[in-house]
């Protein structure tokens, strides 16, 4: 069962924290705490299921580039720590959109790189 533990694992200790399988089940949880609170700080993160899609898709083509991930990873822990801790709810969702589009700019196709 997926908890805010695991979205405050996410936040300190980047995309190793929680293993690749387990982020499309936070993005799930995400999703469902964002239509259950109305706070769309976790509405934006359901798109972590994203991430681990990509990475899928590109473990059959010879996986991720470490400076793509670490990337990514940089974003998250940068950002995901405040967007959880925020107060307002208003200004947590305008920061998870700077990390969703960020991230969503790191996934590229293999012939992009």
């Amino acid at each position: 069962m997926v908890s805010s533990s695991e979205l405050e694992r996410l936040a300190r200790g980047g995309l190793q924290a929680v293993p690749g399988d387990r982020l499309a089940d936070l993005a799930v949880w995400c999703r469902d705490r964002g239509e259950l609170t109305g706070d769309a700080r976790f509405s934006s993160w359901r798109h972590a299921r994203s991430i681990d899609a990509w990475r899928q898709e590109h473990e059959e083509m010879g996986g991720v580039p470490a400076a793509v991930l670490d990337e990514i990873d940089r974003e998250v822990r940068n950002l995901l720590p405040a967007i959880i801790e925020l107060e307002s709810p208003a200004d947590a969702a305008s920061l998870a959109r700077v990390l969703r589009e960020r991230v969503q700019g790191q996934l590229l196709g293999p012939h992009d790189w």
